[in-house]
């Protein structure tokens, strides 16, 4: 464990991470160089290092005379000399404009005004003489440099090794402990060589006038941050709901900061309340790794989208897909603003965009992660349905199309919000929503915990991502789990629960297609996705199914099959709800999911079930039909994944 100390808007910040060559985690951040290697001879003594010369100044030896003259064609905007005034090296002596730019023309040495050539609102050509000084001249013929100059230490830049770690200390680095960053030992080779700032009455007037500006600039910040005002905050919180950025703090790593983007998105704009455009994007570290959010802010017109949010969630998604950033939406809208459709819907990079984007995104390999924590209406309602998971609160969260007044309108139908698109309706019927969340701040977490599974849009691990561990339940209790028969049931909770390490899965849609589990666990410290028989396939099992596949081939993550199959339903019912176009899907999937494939039979492999359940068709498989169940197949894997595992190259 180490402790890396940065500041953010003036704020000290500390924050905890694993030791990256450690074996308790992985690191997704950058990683602290290695210490300098010792040197091979001996550091030289004092007696024998060079020590900084004399920096007396130089003598005045005489004078001449010197004409200042103008660099280019210019406007005289004041003259700050006089004949007769005297000058130090460094000193203005008039101000001129050119192109737009005021500059001032600086003595080149110190001396006595002879002559001012010039006065206000002349203008002036290239070359043309301003000013002529009787400057003094310093000694500096004939001497040696080595009485005016400093001998400067050199620090060289860090070698970088085989692998791009450091192999030596330099200035680009994070330092451990109490200090912020380490202090300067003085001027060395390459520091500008800089006069002393003057602290005279142009610096304090433009010091007050930058330090009101940012005084501005943080009491707009504030009003953007109030939201939609005292009483809309208080409705908000009366209904057990976080507002947005608290929310996002809640999600990213403790003793993080939150860089927001355009918090001032729509100032004084649409009668000047829709304050940062209804929508709060950003950067946030989690688990190390940076990742996007999005999040409605529903006290701000309830969270609606007007044009300028439209576009400020379509700039937050071009930055996840020029940086792949792991894309988070906390959603609690209520869809577009309609008085502005017109502006909203219609054009390319509308509306429409998001939607096309998320697709797109996910498509590269970038995660898409939604939670639901309050209405998600209309067109809004594709934004958890295209997330590659999607989590949804009890009470609060709604998906729907058209709300309860539009249904009643255009069918006559009288039905509930919670009826319409609640967190039961979609966890468990429709499979819209893929985690069934208690309340919000159950919500926050699970969007922690699946990012833990995500993976690494940047660059997929090649090596283990933590350190192996036991699994929690006693894997020689497998014999006596698995039954006698086939045609007897078991729960495969109970086999995953013995083979993962730690025992820990975090399941895929748990409430939806119970018959096929899928989920995220870790064997050997290696990240795994899990599809396991438990029961027979129906046609939701298979959409669940394909779309997990899908969403392991995207992230590099291989695929471990537990088989104990029947088969497809059969019957009329299952004919009539299109049970051979679902299982095509399942086995279209998995036959093009580009990553290392294990499939394991625990039972019975019977019916065209088998082949969604990646047996005898694909190349590139390995195959364990496992009769004493217990004794070999956790060892198999190991050897499977260190073997083939991450070998993505090959397909």
């Amino acid at each position: 464990m180490r402790t890396l100390q940065f500041s953010v808007n003036g704020k000290q910040v500390s924050v905890k991470q694993e030791d990256p060559h450690g074996k308790s985690g992985p690191l997704s951040a950058r990683p602290a160089p290695k210490a300098a290697p010792k040197p091979s001879a001996p550091a030289p003594s004092p007696a024998t290092a060079p020590s900084p010369k004399s920096t007396s100044p130089p003598k005045v030896i005489g004078k001449e005379e010197r004409s200042v003259r103008a660099q280019l064609g210019s406007t005289v905007v004041q003259v700050l000399v006089k004949e007769g005034d005297v000058v130090a090296a460094g000193d203005p002596l008039l101000v001129l404009s050119a192109m737009k730019l005021e500059t001032e023309v600086l003595a080149p040495a110190g001396g006595s005004v002879v002559s001012v050539k010039v006065a206000a609102e002349d203008t002036v050509d290239a070359g043309e003489v301003l000013i002529v000084l009787d400057a003094e001249v310093l000694e500096s013929e004939g001497a040696s440099t080595a009485t005016i100059h400093e001998v400067l230490a050199e620090v060289t830049r860090p070698r970088r090794g085989a692998f791009g770690e450091a192999a030596a200390d330099g200035s680009d680095i994070w330092l451990e402990g109490d200090e912020l960053a380490k202090p300067c030992a003085g001027r060395s080779v390459g520091s500008l060589a800089l006069p002393a700032m003057k602290n005279d009455a142009t610096f304090a007037m433009r010091t007050a006038r930058n330090q009101a500006l940012v005084e501005e600039l943080n009491q707009r910040l504030a009003v953007a941050y109030g939201g939609g005002g005292e009483k809309a905050v208080k409705t908000h919180r009366s209904r057990k709901k976080l507002l947005a950025r608290e929310r996002i703090q809640t999600i990213v790593d403790p003793g993080t900061d939150f860089m927001e983007l355009s918090p001032l998105a729509a100032y004084e704009m649409y009668g000047g309340n829709v304050h940062s455009s209804g929508v709060v994007t950003g950067i946030g570290l989690v688990h190390g790794s940076e990742v996007l959010f999005v999040a409605n802010d529903a006290t701000v017109k309830g969270g609606t989208y007007h044009p300028l949010t439209v576009k400020k969630h379509v700039r937050a998604q071009a930055i996840a897909r020029e940086n792949r950033l792991p894309c988070v939406y906390l959603v609690d809208s209520g869809g577009a603003f309609l008085p502005l459709q017109d502006e909203i819907f219609p054009d390319e990079n509308h509306f429409g965009k998001i939607f096309y984007n998320q697709a797109n995104l996910s498509g590269q390999g970038i995660p898409q992660i939604s939670a639901v924590l309050g209405s998600c209406t209309a067109g809004g309602a594709y934004v958890p349905a295209m997330s590659d998971e999607s989590i949804i609160v009890k009470g609060n969260g709604t998906i729907f199309l058209a709300g309860p007044p539009l249904v009643k309108a255009a069918t006559g139908e009288e039905v509930t919000a919670e009826e319409l698109g609640g967190a039961e309706v979609h966890t468990v019927k429709s499979g819209v929503a893929d985690h069934f969340a208690e309340d919000e701040p159950d919500a926050l977490r699970q969007v922690r915990e699946l990012m833990l599974h995500a993976g690494n849009a940047k660059s997929p691990a090649a090596s283990p991502q933590l350190e192996p561990e036991l699994p929690f339940y006693d894997p020689a209790e497998l014999q006596g789990i698995v039954p006698e028969e086939n045609s007897k049931k078991m729960d495969i909770h109970q086999i995953i629960a013995r083979m993962v390490d730690g025992s820990r899965f975090k399941e895929f849609k748990s409430r939806y297609a119970t018959t096929l589990v899928c989920g995220f666990a870790h064997i050997h410290g290696y990240p795994v996705g899990i599809v396991a028989n438990n029961g027979i396939l129906f046609g939701e099992s298979a959409q669940k199914g394909a779309h997990f596949v899908q969403m392991c081939s995207q992230r590099q993550v291989p695929l471990l099959f537990l088989q104990n199959i029947t088969g497809f339903m059969v019957g009329k019912a299952s004919e009539n709800g299109g049970i051979a176009k679902d299982g095509a899907k399942m086995v279209n999937a998995v036959a093009c999911a580009a990553v290392p494939k294990l499939t394991v039979i625990i039972g019975g492999s019977h019916g065209a079930g088998t082949y969604a359940m990646c047996l005898g068709f694909a190349s590139g498989v390995f195959y364990l039909i496992v009769v004493g169940f217990a004794i070999n197949c956790c060892l198999f894997v190991h050897i499977y994944l260190i073997v083939v595992g991450f070998a993505t190259s090959c397909f």
